[in-house]
C-alpha cells in the first residue's frame, strides 16, 4: 500500500479510500441493475495540531466526502465547478457510512511481553449511519473492518468486494 502511495503521490488512506470507492461500486452492481451513484460517506478527520500528536481526548471532526463510484463522476470532474456542484447536490444519500482511518504505532505496544504484529478498530453505527469501515495500519499491514446495521441490504457482502 505504501508503494502504491508512493507511486501517486499520495497517502495510503487515499488507496484505502479508492480500493472503498472500488469496492462500494462493484457491491452495488452485485445488488441488481440501476444507477450506481457517487457514495456521500463521513470521513473522520483528526484536528491536532503537529504539537497534539498524543495528547488525551478526542479531537476528530467528521467530514462529508463522495467517493466516486459512477461514470457520471468523469462528466461531473470537466464541468465548470458551479455546474459540478449542482450536479452533486442531486446526488442522494443511498448509503450513508462513517470512514476512518488510523495507524496504530506497533514498535511500541505490547502484551504480555509479545510485538504488536496488528489491529482492528471498530465503531458503533447509530444516528441514521448505518455502516461504518475502518482502515487500521499496524505490523506492516492494513485491515478493512466493515461494521453495519441489519437495515442495510446486503451489507455483509461489502467486504468480500
Amino acid at each position: 500500500m505504501r508503494q502504491l502511495a508512493d507511486a501517486w503521490r499520495t497517502s495510503v488512506n487515499d488507496v484505502c479510500l479508492t480500493d472503498l470507492a472500488r469496492a462500494v461500486r462493484a457491491w452495488r452492481r452485485d445488488g441488481g441493475p440501476g444507477a450506481c451513484p457517487d457514495l456521500p460517506v463521513l470521513v473522520a478527520m483528526s484536528t491536532r495540531g503537529p504539537g497534539q500528536r498524543y495528547g488525551p481526548g478526542n479531537h476528530v471532526v467528521g467530514y462529508r466526502l463522495l467517493l466516486p463510484s459512477s461514470a457520471r463522476r468523469l462528466a461531473v470532474r470537466a464541468a465548470p465547478h458551479r455546474g459540478g456542484e449542482w450536479a452533486m447536490g442531486h446526488v442522494r444519500n443511498v448509503v450513508p457510512l462513517g470512514v476512518s482511518s488510523v495507524t496504530v504505532i506497533d514498535e511500541e505496544l505490547t502484551c504480555l511481553g509479545a510485538r504488536l504484529t496488528g489491529a482492528s478498530m471498530f465503531y458503533d453505527v447509530h444516528d441514521g449511519l448505518l455502516g461504518y469501515v475502518s482502515f487500521t495500519r499496524a505490523g506492516g499491514v492494513v485491515r478493512c473492518g466493515v461494521v453495519y446495521d441489519a437495515a442495510l441490504p446486503r451489507a455483509a457482502d461489502l467486504a468480500r468486494h
